[in-house]
C-alpha cells in the first residue's frame, strides 16, 4: 500500500523537503518540530542540544486550513512516510525551495555552532 503527498498543499510539501533535508544531513525526527506562528508562518525548526538551530520558513499557511488541520495532516504525512513511494519523494525535493537552498542552510546551522551528524560532502544533497 502506497501513500502519496502529491495532493498535499505546498506549504506543507516544502515543510516536508526542508525534514527530508535535516534527516539526510543526520538529524533525527525527533530533533525536527513543524511550528505555525501567529502569523501563520509556517516554519520547519531544528533543536539540538537544548538549543534552537534556527527555523527554516517554507510560507504561509493559507487562510482557508486551520492550523488544527496543517498539524493534523502533518501528523498523518509522518504516520505514512514510509509509504511514500521514493520517486514521488525524490520529485519533491528536486522541486523544492529546501534543495535551493541547501547550502545556505547548511551553513546557517552551522553558524549557530551546531555540528551536522553526517558532516561530510554534502553535494550529493543538491542532486
Amino acid at each position: 500500500m502506497s501513500y502519496s503527498v502529491a495532493n498535499v498543499h505546498q506549504v506543507l510539501r516544502e515543510a516536508l523537503a526542508v525534514f527530508e533535508l535535516f534527516r539526510k544531513l543526520g538529524f533525527s525526527a525527533d530533533q525536527i518540530y513543524l511550528v505555525i506562528n501567529d502569523t501563520r508562518d509556517v516554519v520547519v525548526e531544528l533543536h539540538v542540544e537544548d538549543q534552537s538551530g534556527g527555523g527554516v520558513r517554507v510560507g504561509a499557511l493559507p487562510p482557508e486550513i486551520s492550523r488544527e488541520e496543517a498539524f493534523a495532516k502533518w501528523k498523518e504525512i509522518a504516520e505514512h512516510m514510509r509509504e511514500v513511494p521514493e520517486i514521488e519523494l525524490r520529485t519533491l525535493w528536486a522541486g523544492s525551495m529546501a534543495r535551493v537552498r541547501a547550502v545556505q542552510i547548511m551553513t546557517a546551522i552551522r553558524m549557530r555552532g551546531i555540528a551536522l551528524p553526517n558532516d561530510e560532502d554534502h553535494e550529493s544533497l543538491l542532486n
